[in-house]
Formats: C-alpha cells, structure tokens, sequence
C-alpha cells in the first residue's frame, strides 16, 4: 500500500512539474506561433476555395464562406490531466531541457488549429486542397505528414479529418469538422470524458438525439448538392424523420 501511495506521488509530482515547466517556457512561444500558422493556413485554403466551392454568392452578390478556422494552444491543467491518462509521467523526469522535449514529442496537439466547415461535404473539400497542394506551405516551415491516414474514424462512428504537422519543427494538430460533429463532439467531451460517472441509459438517449439531428443536417447535404423538394413538403420530412429516430 505504501509502495502505491509512493508511486501514485511520483506520477502526480512528475505531471504537475511538466506542466510548470510548460507553463513557464514553453506556452508562450506557442501562441505567438499559433497566430502566425493560423494565418498562412487560413491564407492557403482562401486561395484556393473558389475553385473547391468553398464560396458561395447569395442574391445580393455577398459572398459566403463556408468555412472558418480557429485555434488554440492547450492549457497547463489540460496537459496535466493528459500525462497523468496517458501514463506518460515517466517521461516527465529530467533535467528541465529533458522534460521540455518530452512535453514536446509526447503531445503533438499542444497546438491545436480547426477548420470548421457548414457540411461534411465540405470537409472533404477543405481535405482536397491540404491533400493535393500541402507542398505549397513547406517553404513557409510548415509540413503535415499523415495525409494518407485520413479521414479517420471517431468514438463515435463518425469520420474525422485530424492533420499532424509541424511548424518551424512545433508539433500542431488540425482537425477538418462540420460545425454539427464539432458541436456533438464538445457535448461528448463534456459529459462523457470529463464525467466518469457514465450512464448507459444517458448514453442511449444521446445516441437517439445525435441520430436525429444527423439526419437533419443530411437534408441540408442534399440541398447543397443540388437535389430539390417542395419547399412547404421541407418541415413535414424533417419532422417526421425527427420523430422516427427519436421515438427508436
């Protein structure tokens, strides 16, 4: 018992110095690096989204993007809880130039950047343009290496795009998203990741909205992609193939 309790402080002290250490000399140079990648990326993918129909024109001649990019640089406490899951804590243990290139090798979304697109169509059209013209920012210091891994699939069942690159020799991720997985995925993180009290009966009843709006958002697709239905038919289909996955 007493070995245990040893070993669990170890971990714990190893995890919360990485996490000053990052914390203290490593954060900061993210985020102004992150600011930097966030703007050659939003830059290469508006070069080429007019000829990806990335923009769209409404009746007033406006033009629409359909998509926009965010970005993060992960927080002290969230890298913790990461070492501390992963057991990575054994890295962790150093000289502070041995630890600080741990940190670095064993997390590569400490920069995380998102493309987040109106459908899923579109994801693979934000896709296209890294897939086949990613050669294009390699003179800007940026690469990405796992193109031919992607998509991949969630937790969930749902496909993702997750881009592992790096900037000036920084590792960053870059997820490709439709805003509805986006929103789904930050309500699984909150209730299912963050909360280890886990209900199947919570789960169940989750999984039946998730398919639900799912289906919604398969309408929209096939408005986009050209397929017409009568407009006053629209709120009937959409309620009745609400009401058919949600009473399953």
């Amino acid at each position: 018992m007493e070995a245990l309790e040893e070993r669990l402080r170890k971990i714990r002290e190893a995890a919360l110095n990485a996490g000053e250490l990052y914390e203290n000399e490593i954060k900061d140079v993210l985020k102004e690096k992150i600011t930097t990648l966030e703007s050659v990326l939003k830059a290469f993918v508006d070069s080429y989204a007019y000829e990806y129909k990335l923009i769209h024109e409404n009746d007033s001649a406006k033009e629409i993007k359909l998509y926009e990019i965010t970005s993060r640089v992960k927080g002290k406490e969230s890298l913790i809880e990461k070492i501390v899951r992963n057991q990575e804590f054994d890295k962790m243990i150093g000289t502070p130039e041995e630890v600080k290139k741990a940190v670095l090798e064993c997390n590569d979304d400490l920069m995380g950047l998102r493309f987040l697109v109106s459908l899923s169509c579109d994801c693979d059209s934000v896709f296209d343009i890294f897939k086949l013209h990613s050669g294009d920012l390699n003179d800007k210091g940026i690469y990405i290496y796992n193109l031919d891994e992607n998509p991949q699939r969630m937790k969930n069942g749902r496909s993702i795009y997750r881009l592992k690159g790096k900037y000036e020799e920084l590792p960053f991720e870059l997820q490709i998203k439709s805003k509805v997985d986006s929103a789904w995925a930050d309500i699984e993180h909150m209730l299912f990741y963050k909360d280890y009290q886990f209900s199947y009966i919570q789960n169940m009843y989750f999984c039946k909205v998730q398919r639900s709006f799912y289906h919604v958002f398969r309408f929209l697709q096939l408005f986009q992609r050209g397929k017409r239905y009568d407009q006053n038919l629209l709120p009937w289909l959409l309620w009745r193939r609400w009401r058919t996955y949600h009473t399953r």
